[in-house]
């Protein structure tokens, strides 16, 4: 969850929001979070950090498209018409 208390946030959203605001292509994205992800690394790598890592990764696509990304969906699945309504209108 990427709910870390307020002292912790101070201490990253400064450097995020510099970042954020470099960030202009899906490249770009991939690059700092890999980066990022092989930074955490530093240590070396394990079997441990490679499951950890991982499965942050899956749990931030999670977090977004509960949060962010399904409102959206049921937005336009409202406005534009279910699937499975389209499928039975056109008789299939």
């Amino acid at each position: 969850m990427p709910y870390i208390a307020t002292p912790e946030r101070k201490l990253l959203d400064g450097h995020i929001n510099e970042l954020d605001k470099l960030i202009a292509s899906p490249g770009q994205l991939n690059y700092a979070i890999t980066r990022l992800c092989l930074g955490f690394l530093r240590f070396g790598i394990s079997y441990a950090g490679i499951a950890l890592i991982t499965g942050v990764l899956t749990n931030v696509k999670d977090e977004l498209y509960r949060r962010r990304f399904g409102p959206y969906e049921d937005e336009k699945r409202t406005k534009n018409g279910d699937v499975e309504e389209m499928e039975h209108e056109s008789g299939t």
